[in-house]
């Protein structure tokens, strides 16, 4: 096994820490590596003495309850301000308590639901870094990620703060990270009125508890905020907790056996579905998102940097997602591996993630090429399976490479608005208003795709709930499509739909250029004709784009046949989707021609 991170950063604080004692700051951190040293530090709650700081009349207006459910300006919006509660299961009125979505990533990043905007906020904790629990497989990170979802899913309040509003106790924009994940500070309360005194640090409990190594800038913190990092990781060192950890094989929610076999037939062996999903779905019991499982396959497709294996057993198609932010030697499509990791069930479909590859450094577990007797790399012809739309949302061909075919001649997808079949619209896209965000619309930050269509023919707005030929097609937001005649990219889901509604009438696409004060909500009214282009003065009117489409189909569309289930669990539904902009899925023609 590869030595630990965070091991690492132990031994450099501990040579820092020796070589440039003169120059720091007095601090009761032990800068030995030793066990055996002197130094007494003691144990006090940092958590608790530590309070958020902003003023009171933020606080208050952070804190009191809207008349209804809709957007208030009068009230905090942490992508303005840089800071807002979230909603809880405790804390949602007026909103609905359905509206209340949380996603515990892992032990530092959340997905929250804002109180004000009811839109959705990726977190990424600030002034933290726990172990690695889902692209890759490390130490500690999955108990970190059960701490962080134990302490929220409890809490009865929850705010965010961005860095600067935590420095000055003032509103301020917060900062994004690569990821498009929004950079805050994370309290909660388990009190029923909350005062600021009341709420805990959750980025601080984290160091404090030994499950993160402080990684703040003290130039970017308040000073009493970064001593108490500072003293909360003394003491989660002294302590020895979790990561610090002195003792072997300690992390009981770590799988530190040797990798097991496991057939992709197995892992579809219905009678092995023990688990259960929300919406009652049932998922194999090899799915426990701890065990290290070793699976062989082709690698089919890649999107981004994660990628599909699938393989042919006794004449049957199975197939895996396999999810990575690093980009492999061996992931070439044709070639035959063997890929080792964790298994979860996300979203409707199997994903395995923790897989490493280290050419010098090569280690059990990690990726392999399958070699024949002579040694050499096994490579294959990857062939789309050609099956109907009916094959595909049976389910026998789960995360494999299909071609879609229609019951007659015909082979095109002709893309439509809307099927009740699936209860959801189309929707996506960079330039598309989010739709999740009724209240107060907000743009996309990446340019995922969602759209419906009927394979094999042609019907317009299709509303009937029997037809096995529509499809769902999902366009990821690593795959940038663009129009074959003038090469621009496509940047919403009108491209496929058309501008028309079923009345015949022209709606038309907007896009307000974000130099537009309240640009989203421009757009939005736009959109729904509360308000029209030409009310707009000219000087507003060149900012913004307004695009007619004529509806799209595509034809011999090829990709990954994968189950969907909403997070509601109330949808699931075989979708296509698309892997490459070239070849796979680009025939594209206007209906009529």
């Amino acid at each position: 096994m590869r030595k630990n991170k965070y091991l690492i950063a132990l031994s450099l604080i501990s040579f820092l820490g020796t070589s440039l004692a003169s120059c720091q700051q007095p601090s009761s951190v032990d800068t030995s590596s030793s066990s055996s040293s002197s130094t007494v530090i003691e144990d006090v709650d940092v958590v608790a003495n530590t309070h958020l700081k902003l003023d009171a009349d933020i606080f208050t207006k952070v804190m009191t309850n809207k008349t209804s459910a809709a957007y208030d300006k009068t009230k905090a919006d942490f992508n303005a301000t840089g800071i807002e509660r979230m909603l809880t299961d405790s804390d949602y009125a007026p909103n609905k308590q359905d509206a209340v979505f949380t996603n515990y990533v892992d032990g530092d990043t959340t997905q929250l639901t804002t109180y004000n905007g009811n839109y959705t906020v990726k977190v990424r904790y600030l002034a933290v870094d726990t172990p690695e629990s889902t692209s890759e497989i490390e130490e500690w990170g999955k108990s970190a990620s059960l701490f962080n979802k134990g302490i929220l899913s409890k809490a009865k309040h929850v705010i965010i703060q961005s860095a600067k509003s935590a420095k000055t106790g003032k509103e301020a924009i917060p900062d994004i990270d690569t990821y498009q994940r929004s950079l805050a500070y994370v309290w909660y309360s388990n009190a029923d009125t909350p005062t600021q005194d009341t709420f805990r640090n959750l980025n601080l409990e984290l160091v404090y508890n030994g499950y993160s190594i402080f990684s703040g800038e003290q130039s970017e913190m308040d000073a009493d905020f970064y001593n108490a990092f500072m003293q909360a990781n003394d003491i989660a060192r002294y302590k020895k907790l979790h990561i610090y950890t002195d003792k072997v094989n300690s992390d009981e929610h770590y799988y530190y056996d040797a990798p097991q076999k496991l057939g992709l037939d197995t892992l579809y062996n219905e009678d092995y579905y023990t688990n259960t999903a929300a919406g009652g779905y049932k998922y194999s019991t090899y799915c426990d998102e701890y065990t290290h499982w070793t699976f062989e396959g082709v690698v089919s497709r890649k999107v981004g940097n994660a990628f599909y294996i699938q393989d042919q057993i006794d004449g049957k198609y199975y197939g895996l997602y396999v999810f990575t932010l690093r980009s492999y030697a061996p992931i070439v499509i044709g070639n035959r591996i063997k890929v080792t990791g964790v298994l979860s069930f996300y979203g409707g479909a199997y994903e395995l993630s923790g897989v490493s590859y280290s050419f010098f450094n090569h280690a059990e577990g990690d990726i392999e090429y399958v070699t024949d007797t002579d040694g050499k790399k096994v490579t294959e012809t990857v062939t789309p399976v050609e099956v109907t739309a009916g094959q595909m949302a049976s389910g026998d061909y789960p995360c494999v490479l299909v071609k879609l075919k229609g019951t007659g001649t015909d082979n095109n997808i002709y893309f439509n608005t809307y099927f009740t079949k699936y209860g959801s619209n189309s929707f996506g896209g960079s330039e598309e208003i989010n739709m999740y965000n009724s209240a107060y619309p907000f743009y996309n930050t990446d340019n995922k795709i969602v759209v419906f269509g009927k394979l094999g023919s042609d019907t317009a707005n299709v509303t009937s709930s029997d037809s096995d030929d529509i499809i769902r097609v999902v366009v990821p937001s690593d795959i940038v499509l663009s129009d074959p005649v003038d090469d621009k990219a496509i940047v919403t889901y009108k491209y496929f739909t058309g501008t028309l509604n079923s009345a015949g009438k022209e709606g038309y696409h907007y896009y307000v250029d974000k130099t537009v004060e309240n640009n989203a909500l421009l757009a939005s009214q736009l959109e729904d004709g509360t308000k029209t282009y030409d009310s707009l003065d000219e000087a507003t009117k060149k900012a913004v784009t307004r695009t007619s489409f004529v509806r799209k189909k595509v034809n011999d569309a090829v990709g990954i046949a994968q189950n969907y289930i909403s997070a509601s669990g109330k949808t699931a539904k075989y979708s296509l989707n698309i892997c490459s902009a070239r070849n796979d899925f680009d025939n594209f023609a206007e209906v009529g021609e």
